[in-house]
């Protein structure tokens, strides 16, 4: 979709409709059709408000990640699925702006920054789960915004969600939603081995100490030393390092492409039986043809994972979306170096 066309408006009512008829048949061509357009309009609001975000973010140093992306349709239908009162229309993360500062100071400044200025999107909830963490550990600032510009009227009222994190947020966050594609588990949902979620809370928690922050509310009484400790051991139990180690091994081959691509859009698909990833890249002016691929590469089956990404430059793509890489080096040696400094004060 280009600046100049013009996008196809439903009511709530046909939105939610979509929504019910591929809940029960996902092969429903005419509904396909038009949740498509549907959540394809989002693209001119997410776009424009990024280019925003990126002008503000400009000063806070050249490794700040803006990056952007689409949430795809089995996500949305799973949502769906998972919470029987929510309407396909009141979903407000269909389109998404992910913003990574280099620390939890600057996340907060960007935060108070950001709902002061004057924008081409109206703010109409708040998230803060650095304050207050999830119970799995999740830590980022969500905003949800509603498209209100005088220049494009005719994309008012859709809706776009905003996350600000820290630099150890975002690889916490990645982290546990890559080892949750390659264990098979919902982690993300408050599912799956236990083991592993307790393993991603204590690193949390590590972290939220680390920025002088709050931690997970079963940690706040431990202090860092017994965060440390059961972190340790924890690891040890599933040698959950070791692990992630070598399964970033799998995106490696991604790290020899072209680092200098000016192109708009990447598709990256990922084989979960070959644990392979490849990446189908498309300039701004082919949306509909990068479109027309993803929607052709989401119908092979849940042995496939496939996103559709667009970032300031290809460079920064394995850094603002690490778990569909599979690159977990960089979570992995600084959680690594924390339990090494451990044993190393411990002894």
């Amino acid at each position: 979709m280009n600046d100049n066309q013009k996008p196809v408006r439903f009511t709530n009512g046909q939105i939610n409709n979509f929504g019910k008829i591929l809940a029960d048949d996902m092969e429903n061509l005419d509904a396909l059709r038009d949740i498509n357009l549907w959540r394809n309009s989002h693209i001119i609001p997410m776009d424009n408000f990024a280019d925003q975000l990126r002008k503000m973010a400009k000063k806070y140093g050249k490794d700040v990640i803006v990056a952007e992306r689409m949430k795809r349709l089995p996500t949305i239908i799973d949502k769906l699925s998972r919470f029987d009162t929510m309407k396909l229309s009141q979903m407000q993360d269909v389109a998404g702006i992910r913003i990574v500062l280099k620390n939890v100071d600057d996340t907060e400044k960007f935060y108070r920054e950001l709902i002061k200025k004057e924008k081409t999107c109206k703010l109409r909830r708040t998230h803060n789960y650095i304050e207050e963490p999830k119970r799995d550990g999740y830590r980022s600032i969500h905003l949800i915004y509603e498209y209100a510009n005088k220049k494009k009227p005719e994309y008012d009222g859709l809706f776009v969600e905003v996350q600000i994190r820290s630099s150890l947020e975002h690889l916490w966050a990645t982290a546990i939603e890559s080892m949750g594609v390659y264990l098979g588990e919902s982690f993300k949902t408050g599912k799956g081995n236990h083991k592993w979620r307790d393993l991603f809370s204590l690193v949390s928690s590590a972290f939220a100490y680390f920025e002088k922050r709050q931690p997970a509310k079963e940690h706040a009484d431990l202090g860092l030393n017994r965060v440390y400790e059961q972190l340790y051991r924890a690891n040890k139990s599933l040698n959950a390092l070791e692990k992630i180690s070598s399964f970033s091994a799998a995106s490696q081959d991604i790290l020899g492409k072209d680092k200098h691509s000016a192109d708009h859009f990447t598709i990256i698909s990922l084989d979960l039986d070959k644990h392979k990833v490849d990446t189908f890249s498309y300039d701004k002016d082919d949306y509909d043809e990068a479109m027309a691929e993803y929607e052709k590469l989401e119908k092979r089956g849940d042995r496939y994972d496939q996103v559709l990404v667009s970032v300031n430059k290809l460079v920064t793509l394995d850094d603002a979306y690490p778990n569909y890489f599979l690159d977990l080096k960089q979570f992995a040696e600084t959680v690594s170096d924390m339990l090494d400094e451990y044993r190393t004060t411990s002894v």
